[in-house]
């Protein structure tokens, strides 16, 4: 799936992005988090336990997009840089199966967060999700 939204990140642990859902014990959120006083793209990955990493990009705004991918009980989380380049963020071991996805946005330490989600598509994955401008297939070509 890829999305794309805009929010203004003002008060810490502002966040938005997207997930993949299973259960209460099975999903991950990737997006866009403002937390120690800067913007962070992260994603938490849950499987019986949490983990979460990020990345500090200070200084998000605009449009922002994201893309996450399953394939072969992995995900992998790409998120679109200023110039236009599809970045690595995360590759995690998660289940194939029957699951829920969408746009996520929420902000717990403040009422009246506001996120415009500009765009929401699901579609085949791309043949190269890891390094998508090196020419090199790590996965494969994309099927279905």
């Amino acid at each position: 799936m890829t999305a794309t939204w805009e929010v203004p990140y003002a008060a810490a642990f502002d966040q938005s992005g997207v997930m993949l859902w299973i259960d209460g014990a099975q999903w991950i959120k990737a997006g866009i988090e403002l937390t120690d006083g800067a913007t962070h793209w992260g994603c938490v990955v849950t499987r019986e336990r949490s983990d979460w990493s990020s990345v500090s990009v200070p200084g998000i705004s605009g449009p922002q997009s994201l893309r996450m991918t399953l394939v072969g009980g992995a995900v992998i989380v790409n998120y679109l840089t200023a110039g236009g380049q599809w970045q690595f963020l995360r590759l995690a071991d998660f289940p194939e199966g029957p699951l829920k996805l969408g746009v996520l946005a929420c902000s717990p330490s403040r009422a009246g967060l506001e996120v415009v989600f500009r765009r929401f598509t699901v579609e085949p994955p791309m043949a190269n999700l890891l390094h998508p401008d090196s020419g090199y297939t790590v996965l494969g070509p994309a099927k279905g």
